[in-house]
């Protein structure tokens, strides 16, 4: 099944997604599943420009090894951000409230294994309340 990567972040700075999966730094995306289509033992098609005339499979050779749920929560007073936590199947990966942190070394490994560069680009990214699956593309779980 195809799995796309984009070459740009919203906020305009280039990715290096595909070199990461290609070294084998990146271990695991994170997307929305709504309808539950990724499963072990699917082959992944990781590419970039999918739907273009730009369509690159740059990797084709990776099988999604497992599946773990993730919800990212955003807990805040009008525009004062309260409390940021992380859960991943059901249980609390990482939480941050103010200027005291639960997990600050497991975050820093779910945002390496996933190819970011620093956890506030990962925020960046993931800027409101998510739910959705971590596609492992390794053995590795959390």
């Amino acid at each position: 099944m195809n799995l796309s990567f984009k070459k740009i972040f919203p906020w305009g700075d280039l990715t290096d997604f595909e070199q990461k999966i290609e070294s084998g730094s990146k271990i695991h995306t994170i997307r929305e599943d709504p309808h539950f289509r990724w499963r072990p033992g699917l082959k992944i098609h990781m590419a970039t420009g999918i739907r273009t005339k730009h369509y690159n499979c740059f990797d084709d050779s990776k099988i999604c090894e497992s599946i773990q749920s993730i919800k990212i929560n955003y807990y805040r007073d009008g525009e004062i951000l309260r409390r940021i936590e992380i859960i991943i199947d059901g249980d609390l990966f990482y939480s941050q409230e103010g200027h005291s942190s639960y997990g600050a070394d497991n975050l820093d490994l779910l945002v390496r294994n996933d190819g970011f560069d620093s956890s506030s680009d990962f925020f960046r990214y993931f800027d409101n309340c998510f739910e959705g699956r971590i596609l492992q593309f390794t053995k590795f779980r959390y």
